[in-house]
């Protein structure tokens, strides 16, 4: 399909991140005109749920806009969320490449998001039978992959205070905007996300406030882009970026 027929049927794209609208042009680049029918476009609200993990996995999601998380219920009383996305990703793809019937993972807005939205069977066909789309949505799912591991093995290194950075440096590349974040402070949600208890959160949270890292109002936490620079380099005195 040409770049014109996917914006003449999503012009919702036009007002979209520019990075969005590039990366989702150059994913359906190779797709056939006809894919366009089995797509729908949704608007969800902030902190929703649309994709559960071990439900029938009938559809494939693209965020257009805004941001989403995974979040991980495996285990009892604990909201773990495990990754928070930014960038563009065919959300079910991954269960497609591994044939699995039901979704792996559960997936919630940060905020309100545009989501285009294909039925699972007629993108399969295409994906599994497009060589260049399929290399490109494998190197996308390992990027995620190794992000994803890096980033688990990173925690095991970080203490408190830099632990709760890298989280806070993920969520304000996922969700900041115009150069502001400003995230829920939860202590619980905090403390099953790093895996300290509540009273380490606590600590954590007043030494970065208190090194001027971040800012506190009320229950929210917010961060600049200076802060976010200088949670990188606080991190960054224990985890070399520039190491492979």
């Amino acid at each position: 399909m040409t770049q014109k027929d996917f914006l003449e049927r999503f012009p919702i794209l036009d007002s979209a991140p520019e990075e969005k609208k590039e990366a989702l042009l150059r994913y359906f680049a190779t797709a056939p005109r006809e894919l366009l029918e089995y797509f729908t476009q949704e608007q969800i609200p902030e902190n929703t749920t649309f994709v559960r993990e071990g439900e029938i996995a009938r559809y494939v999601f693209f965020v257009a806009k805004g941001s989403i998380r995974a979040v991980d219920y495996r285990f009892p009383g604990v909201e773990y969320e495990f990754m928070q996305f930014n960038k563009v990703y065919a959300m079910g793809a991954m269960e497609i490449l591994l044939e699995r019937k039901e979704y792996v993972t559960t997936l919630k807005t940060n905020v309100p998001c545009v989501i285009l939205r294909c039925e699972r069977e007629h993108f399969a066909q295409w994906l599994l039978s497009d060589l260049v789309a399929l290399r490109h949505e494998s190197k996308l799912m390992g990027e995620y992959l190794l992000e994803q591991g890096r980033l688990s093995r990173a925690y095991l290194f970080l203490p408190g205070p830099e632990r709760l950075a890298q989280i806070f440096i993920h969520r304000y590349e996922a969700c900041g905007a115009e150069g502001i974040l400003s995230t829920d402070g939860n202590q619980q949600i905090l403390a099953n996300e790093t895996g300290f208890n509540i009273k380490t959160v606590a600590r954590s949270l007043k030494t970065l406030t208190d090194s001027g890292l971040i800012s506190r109002k009320g229950r929210q936490i917010l961060i600049n882009a200076t802060q976010y620079g200088g949670l990188k380099e606080l991190v960054g005195t224990i985890v070399d970026p520039e190491k492979p």
